[in-house]
């Protein structure tokens, strides 16, 4: 599942199907979201999922924190 790949958004995605460091360019399948990262359209729809990953486990570390204080 995309939100389950890495909870650090988008940037954990590009690194592997767009790195910066000029290596070859990987791909993403994520079969139980039919989801292939060589499709444009869902290319875009990882990096969405993947950035609403990262905005939820913000928000479950910052309540999280607050309960523990």
């Amino acid at each position: 599942m995309v939100d389950w790949f890495s909870r650090q958004g988008a940037r954990a995605v590009l690194d592997v199907i767009d790195p910066a460091d000029g290596t070859e360019p990987g791909r993403l399948i994520f079969e139980y979201d039919n989801l292939d990262s060589a499709n444009e359209r869902d290319k875009r729809w990882i990096l969405n999922r993947a950035m609403d990953a990262k905005e939820y486990s913000d928000q479950l570390s910052a309540r999280t924190r607050g309960t523990k204080q």
